[in-house]
């Protein structure tokens, strides 16, 4: 029962990258959700017929603590309404945190988990390039992107690969269908995300393919010179293929960082700021921060949001969460740091300039990120477990892990 577990938890993966692009209506919601549901459903069934589960350390605190915080927040909220769908949506995307601790435990099954990540972004990068063949531009003449998407969001979606796709391309340790699976998106990514002309998913783009002059150090002449091949193609299809409005747009970006107001957005952290004054504690309650604000848009900040509608108790949650990420990545070998430093610095830019707290690629990456930590920890000293699969196929659970 556990392998089904874990096949469910990479199909829900899998859907991530390309939730916005599948509705089913408001009563069933996106193919992700529906995933999620059965995946969290299989792994309760998992651990039940176990009769045991894998005991949880000091993050999962204080992400339940955060979750408490959100749901007692429907008791102060300004905003009601909004407050019991925001409750509904956290309680849906880090239910991941949980399965990816569960299910995922040892290095080969995170490989896997990396691998559905990256397959299912190829889709929405894909889904990008039929929009651009069709001549479907996003509100203007400048940006492209896959239909249900933001281009703001789409592009720190398809970042967050670019690490992952790294680790496994190249890594010698890898199966040769892998490496050739997911080389490729260190092409088709940057394209994609340089067609949705985004300014601040282009920046936290920029964290995530540091990973890759990382990941190329100690390696050989061969890997080296494969990787710049790469390089040359992607700007390459870039060039021939992004619309010159989109690049002209990018090529703003430290102009409206250093005098400009970031598209609005300094309005609204303005709007943010004086409502964290007026309920510094506690807050506004969860998801109701466009009413307190006074604004029809998010916070575009998820610190500011989190200040704004949770107050100091659920800023200083949400910190230790991330402070506790760092602490874990400090921790590990300097191989699997090469991962987790770009992908950390890719999800703290886009939280600076967009609202990313109840995402499931959030959730997903520090849910990997401890999980992987811990399996480095747990298994230092030991050979290593790189294979992405085991001789049986998919990768075992580890059945005697729990406490």
């Amino acid at each position: 029962m556990r392998k089904v577990a874990f096949l469910l938890l990479w199909l829900y993966v899998f859907t991530i990258p390309w939730e916005n692009s599948t509705n089913y209506g408001d009563g069933i919601g996106s193919a992700t959700r529906i995933m999620g549901l059965v995946s969290m459903l299989g792994g309760i069934t998992a651990v039940v017929i176990a009769g045991s589960v894998r005991r949880i350390v000091l993050f999962h605190i204080f992400l339940a603590l955060l979750q408490s915080l959100i749901v007692a927040s429907f008791f102060w909220s300004v905003d009601p309404e909004a407050t019991v769908k925001t409750i509904r949506t956290f309680i849906n995307v880090i239910w991941v945190v949980w399965l990816l601790w569960e299910f995922a435990p040892d290095e080969s099954s995170q490989r896997w988990i990396m691998l559905a990540y990256i397959t299912g972004s190829y889709i929405s990068a894909f889904n990008t390039f039929l929009e651009m063949h069709r001549g479907t531009f996003h509100k203007s003449m400048e940006r492209v992107t896959a239909i249900g998407w933001n281009p703001n969001g789409l592009a720190v979606v398809l970042a967050l690969g670019i690490p992952m796709a790294c680790y496994l391309g190249l890594d010698s340790q890898s199966l040769r269908w892998v490496r050739a699976l997911v080389l490729p998106y260190l092409i088709v990514a940057p394209v994609a995300i340089a067609l949705n002309a985004s300014r601040g998913g282009s920046i936290a783009a920029i964290f995530a393919l540091s990973a890759l002059p990382l990941m190329l150090f100690r390696k050989g002449i061969g890997v080296k010179v494969m990787t710049v091949a790469l390089a040359i193609a992607a700007v390459g299809v870039a060039t021939a293929v992004v619309p010159d409005a989109a690049w002209q747009r990018l090529s703003t970006t430290s102009t409206e960082a250093s005098r400009g107001n970031l598209n609005g957005r300094t309005k609204v952290w303005a709007a943010g700021v004086r409502a964290i004054e007026e309920n510094p504690l506690v807050g506004v309650g969860s998801g109701a921060f466009e009413r307190a604000a006074s604004v029809n848009y998010t916070a575009h900040n998820s610190f500011i949001s989190i200040f704004a509608e949770l107050g100091l108790i659920g800023f200083l949650i949400f910190a230790s969460l991330i402070v506790l990420c760092l602490c874990a990545l400090w921790q590990m070998d300097p191989a699997a740091s090469r991962l987790w430093w770009p992908m950390m610095l890719c999800l703290l830019t886009a939280s600076c300039v967009g609202t990313w707290e109840a995402r499931r690629p959030t959730w997903l990456v520090l849910g990997l990120l401890i999980a992987q930590a811990f399996s480095k920890i747990k298994n230092s000293g030991s050979e290593g477990s790189g294979e992405l699969v085991h001789e049986a196929g998919l990768p075992e659970a580890a059945d005697g892990q729990a406490q």
